[in-house]
């Protein structure tokens, strides 16, 4: 599993995305990294405006069960800001295994599952 924690600030969205690229193409040759960047940045695009320049965006990235990665963004659900909006759901699930979000008493987690794909880059 990876972790990284990123500020609430726009600047978190291009962290992620290398980020995210760095640890597919090192670790998981076999996950398509251009869907990995792409549905990361989404997900931290919409966790940015639900987080406080002072506040923290938690990413994981874990092994998924079926084989490929699950990819959690956890923010704060704080009141959004700006005006991105992240592309909805039914985009979403139409380039991943599987997705979903869930809200807590200390903030929002969406999720996605990204699968192995022969050929991969």
């Amino acid at each position: 599993m990876f972790q990284q924690s990123l500020p609430g600030v726009a600047q978190a969205v291009a962290d992620a995305r290398a980020w995210i690229r760095t640890i597919v193409t090192t670790n998981h040759p076999h996950v398509p990294a251009d869907l990995a960047v792409q549905v990361t940045g989404d997900l931290v695009k919409n966790a940015v405006r639900h987080t406080p320049q002072d506040g923290r965006i938690e990413i994981s990235v874990i092994p998924a069960q079926r084989g490929g990665l699950r990819l959690e963004v956890r923010d704060p659900d704080l009141p959004a800001t700006g005006a991105y909006e992240a592309p909805g759901w039914a985009e979403v699930s139409r380039v991943v295994r599987d997705f979903g979000a869930s809200s807590t008493a200390d903030g929002h987690v969406a999720w996605v599952e990204i699968p192995e794909s022969a050929g991969a880059q």
